[in-house]
């Protein structure tokens, strides 16, 4: 059975890599696993507590980061030592990142790593390729005159043709990104930058597919 689940998690590595694109943005540099050395220093810094009642508005954003999209291409690049994808996929084996089950966006129903690797597998068929991220966040605007954006969830899209020409556009999985960021912050795109830096400098091309004004707490699972 450890022999099986090697050979799958093997073939996942490997269908990541089949989702690239043909330029870079931000300059790769190699991963520990090709240096052989350490890995590398966390950029990670945590979150700053914020009261309800520091908050004058709240907004709820989902959006669509195209990998087409001019100065988004880095997220899967050829040239990328560690494209998103090839990341998540990897926390998640190591059980360092926790993927959720695609039913909602609430982060309700948290996938063991056999039924995310099942999960992960059906999703990659003849015809289907990654073509964006998926992103919930919320954008709190401080009684201080401050702005401050936290992300709550990421998902990988994934488009698939059908034998009758339609594309069918669904999620492969949801990560939970306030839990994910520690190891995001491991795992560079380029000699500056990490994963978490770049979500946390919104250092992509987002387009907004939905807001509303929640009133739950930020960054809630549950909401």
């Amino acid at each position: 059975m450890k022999l099986k689940n090697t050979l799958v998690a093997c073939s996942t590595f490997a269908l990541c890599l089949a989702y690239q694109s043909s330029s870079a943005q931000i300059t790769p540099i190699a991963d520990k696993h090709e240096t052989g050395g350490q890995i590398y220093p966390s950029h990670f810094v945590p979150w700053q507590p914020i009261k309800e009642s520091e908050i004058a508005k709240k907004t709820r954003l989902w959006e669509d980061i195209v990998l087409t999209d001019e100065g988004n291409s880095f997220f899967a690049s050829a040239n990328s030592r560690k494209p998103l994808l090839k990341t998540l996929v990897a926390g998640v084996l190591q059980g360092k990142i926790k993927a959720y089950a695609t039913k909602d966006d609430r982060f309700t129903q948290l996938l063991t790593k056999e039924e995310f690797l099942k999960e992960f597998k059906s999703k990659h068929v003849p015809g289907s390729q990654t073509t964006k991220y998926a992103i919930k966040e919320d954008s709190l605007y401080l009684k201080s005159g401050e702005k401050t954006v936290r992300i709550i969830g990421l998902a990988p899209m994934v488009a698939t043709t059908m034998p009758d020409g339609t594309v069918k556009e669904e999620p492969m999985f949801w990560v939970y990104y306030p839990d994910s960021r520690s190891f995001l912050s491991t795992h560079r795109v380029s000699s500056g930058a990490t994963w978490d830096d770049v979500f946390e400098r919104q250092q992509f091309k987002g387009t907004i597919t939905k807001t509303t004004s929640p009133q739950s707490t930020i960054a809630s699972k549950s909401k």
